[in-house]
């Protein structure tokens, strides 16, 4: 049975381990008769030296003289390809061992085809982003062209442009696409629009390709979707006229397309004035957002997890159901060998304010709490623990306390611990008196009070998220033993902060012992001696000393803790 052959373009600058990946995700693909041209624009690094040891007789590779830029590049390789079927791949890209051979089979089945690729999802190089359904359109049950180009415009989905096309319907009157219409813009639609004119496109179910970009750009990309908080609010509203102009641009290029469309005057104009309607309400909706994000007092989450499938919903649910509901939570997946990303995924498409990701590899718990933190683009932030649960009203009180007095630099109310099966097995009477209103009482209360009595919870507090991430700068959470503790005393000593007595987060404490039959509740008699392990003292006492560093309570901190350790040692 005859194969056509399908040609993939891959045009490349400076990325050759990117590259290197990239090929190997089409030398690997189940069909087999394809056809790999690369054109590299001049890039610093040697990218045939880091691919040469796998390239085979089916892959051809150009390095142009001078930088011809992205456009020209497609155009260069579109005209090398002797393919029935092309498609470009960027360089970051990747694609599933099966995706030709699917796209290939769909255009058997459909002589009016001029366009098949499948649903994607976008990576970077450290994690995986949770899938979200940018596609909205179903192209197959679209039968007129002009309806089309209107959905096109409509729905703005420009990925289809790594679609595998019928390598015949990218020319016209032996020209190119690309040399007929404009994307100077950087915009794709002007090249969906001419070619949405000439038959269908398909996108099939299933991820099949693997888009790589960074995290903003998937928030934007998911934002265009799903709307929501908008990230990167403060570049768009700093940047308002370029973004303007780009619009403008945009939509230059593709009334340019319209032109050229072999239609009647009357469609030509129902399209133009889509397309003025879709770019101009764009632009507006980002400008719109931008603005109300600004405003909002948003609580950006973080949430680090590993393995987290029992419990993690519970977690969810108890955010989704707070009074309080301008929240945006981040969930990292720190590479969870169960179905913890697969219930965050469920939880994300269901919610717009809920983001996921999963690490490639685990990069350990400190990094993952650094990493969630260094994400947040809100006001507000705070870590939450994927087996805790808070009660209904836990942001609104944290939020009206930050709101009421900018003094305050965090806030958290009373916890209690429960057990696996919700039911609390201790309380901590008092926790609210550590909050005082001067910062030097704040330091003796934290630093005297023993660590079995609850002290290191205040690190899921609601934070300002500058100062959370200036104390971040300051300390860290350091490798030791109590180091959720040495961050927060490092936050008390360079911030007031609130406690409300309400008892609104409920701490999960699990132990194997756990059973629906009875309830095992703890109770600490005598909490002196429950407090740091005095072979970690010295580590312990270190690590709380640099949290002071650059503060009037270094020595004090030294004192306390050195009583401490001298009480304790006569209690043996």
């Amino acid at each position: 049975m005859h194969k056509p052959l399908v040609t993939i373009g891959i045009p490349t600058h400076n990325r050759p381990h990117e590259l290197r990946r990239a090929i190997l995700s089409v030398l690997h693909q189940t069909y087999k008769n394809i056809e790999i041209i690369i054109s590299e624009n001049p890039s610093r690094s040697d990218s045939y030296k880091a691919i040469v040891d796998i390239l085979d007789k089916r892959t051809l590779f150009f390095k142009q003289n001078e930088n011809i830029g992205p456009i020209k590049n497609f155009e260069f390789l579109l005209k090398k390809a002797s393919g029935d079927y092309f498609m470009w791949l960027s360089d970051d890209d990747i694609i599933k061992e099966d995706f030709i051979e699917k796209c290939v089979y769909t255009f058997s089945q459909n002589k009016d085809a001029i366009a098949v690729t499948t649903r994607l999802q976008y990576f970077s190089e450290n994690e995986l982003f949770g899938f979200f359904e940018e596609n909205t359109i179903d192209f197959s049950k679209i039968n007129k062209k002009k309806e089309n180009i209107l959905a096109i415009l409509d729905h703005n989905y420009g990925n289809l442009i790594y679609s595998l096309y019928r390598r015949e319907k990218l020319f016209f009157n032996g020209k190119s696409i690309l040399e007929i219409i404009k994307m100077d813009s950087g915009n794709e639609i002007p090249f969906f629009v001419f070619l949405g004119s000439q038959g269908k496109f398909f996108v099939l179910n299933g991820v099949h390709f693997f888009k790589r970009t960074n995290l903003n750009t998937y928030l934007q990309a998911r934002w265009e979707k799903q709307g929501g908080m908008i990230p990167n609010w403060q570049k768009i509203l700093e940047d308002k006229n370029s973004i303007k102009n780009y619009h403008i641009k945009a939509l230059l290029e593709i009334k340019d397309s319209i032109k050229k469309l072999d239609f009647s005057d009357q469609w030509k104009s129902e399209i133009k004035e889509k397309a003025n309607k879709s770019i101009i309400k764009h632009y507006k909706k980002m400008i719109a957002y931008a603005r109300n994000t600004q405003n909002k007092e948003t609580i950006f989450i973080g949430m680090p997890v590993y393995n987290g499938e029992r419990f993690i919903h519970e977690a969810i649910n108890s955010i989704i159901n707070q009074t309080y509901t301008n929240w945006i939570l981040f969930i990292s997946d720190n590479n969870s060998e169960d179905k913890t990303f697969e219930i965050a995924q469920y939880f994300s498409n269901k919610d717009p304010r809920i983001v996921c990701v999963k690490k490639w590899n685990n990069i350990g718990v400190i990094k993952n709490f650094e990493f969630t933190l260094k994400s947040s683009y809100c006001n507000y932030f705070k870590w939450m623990a994927h087996d805790d649960v808070l009660e209904d009203t836990f942001l609104e009180k944290c939020i009206y306390e930050l709101k009421k007095d900018k003094n305050i630099m965090f806030a958290c109310t009373g916890i209690k611990n429960i057990d696996s099966f919700n039911r609390t097995i201790r309380n901590y009477p008092g926790f609210h008196t550590l909050a005082t209103n001067s910062i030097t009482k704040n330091v003796k209360k934290f630093l005297l009070q023993p660590e079995i009595l609850g002290k290191a919870n205040l690190i899921y507090s609601v934070f300002r998220t500058e100062f959370c991430k200036d104390i971040w700068d300051v300390i860290q959470l350091p490798e030791c033993w109590g180091g959720d503790m040495v961050f927060m005393l490092a936050a008390i000593a360079r911030g007031k902060y609130k406690i409300i007595p309400d008892v609104l987060f409920n701490k999960r404490y699990c132990r194997e012992t756990d059973s629906p039959e009875r309830i095992d509740t703890i109770t600490i008699n005598d909490p002196e001696n429950h407090i740091f392990p005095l072979e970690k003292y010295e580590e312990y006492k270190n690590a709380l000393l640099r949290a002071t560093l650059n503060t009037k309570y270094y020595f004090l901190t030294e004192k306390i803790m050195e009583k401490r350790y001298q009480k304790a040692l006569s209690r043996q």
